[in-house]
């Protein structure tokens, strides 16, 4: 939405802000910080975001919330799969998000991913309080179908959303493996993934 030199002109705002303050965005300053900031004002009132939007509820539209979601350089957080209607509280999904990315966007770089479809309807979330997981109280959406762990959240939570997506080929699960070990490798799998060279890795059994 925003060309890449404005892109790169907020993020050099926002880290003269993060400069200021002597490091990362903590707290309050992540959340409803429009207001304080006029260029993230701006981009909250650009026009080709505002048209974008209007594509999707009409006119009468109110922009009554900002956050940013920063994750520096090999940082454990992570954002969990859910619905943004939901976790806000929302009675009914008639509102948009308009996610703007300050630097570049990839796989590599944990780009945000989503479900097509899912925002029809609403789901349960259930409430993690996961250490690294940067929502307020770790919610996760979907339905308890087992009992497994990765990174500190239930991933029972997600199956059901996964396995439509994969079903459906809107998940390309074999694209995202980028290192295959035998079992005798798994510790080496263990001290790359410490050191941020693995970043989905298959265990294969036989």
């Amino acid at each position: 939405m925003l060309s890449p030199a404005e892109a790169r002109g907020c993020r050099v705002r926002l880290e003269a802000v993060e400069r200021e303050q002597g490091g990362p965005l903590r707290g309050a300053l992540r959340h409803k910080s429009r207001p304080l900031f006029t260029w993230l004002d701006a981009v909250g009132h650009h026009q080709v975001i505002l048209d974008a939007v209007e594509d999707i509820i009409g006119p009468d539209i109110l922009l009554w919330s900002s956050s940013f979601f920063i994750k520096e350089a090999r940082d454990p957080a992570f954002v969990s799969w859910h619905q943004d209607a939901t976790y806000w509280g929302l009675s009914e999904p008639d509102v948009v998000t308009a996610w703007v990315a300050l630097s570049e966007s990839s796989s590599e770089s944990g780009a945000m991913r989503m479900v097509p479809g899912t925002h029809h309807e609403q789901v349960a979330h259930q409430d993690t309080f996961a250490h690294d997981n940067l929502l307020s109280r770790g919610q996760v959406a979907g339905a308890r179908d087992s009992g497994l762990l990765v990174r500190g959240v239930d991933t029972y939570h997600y199956f059901d959303w996964l396995a439509w997506a994969y079903h459906e080929g809107h998940l390309k699960l074999d694209e995202l493996i980028t290192q295959q070990l035998r079992l005798k490798q798994v510790n080496g799998g263990f001290a790359g993934m410490a050191k941020g060279n693995v970043v989905r890795a298959v265990l294969l059994l036989n």
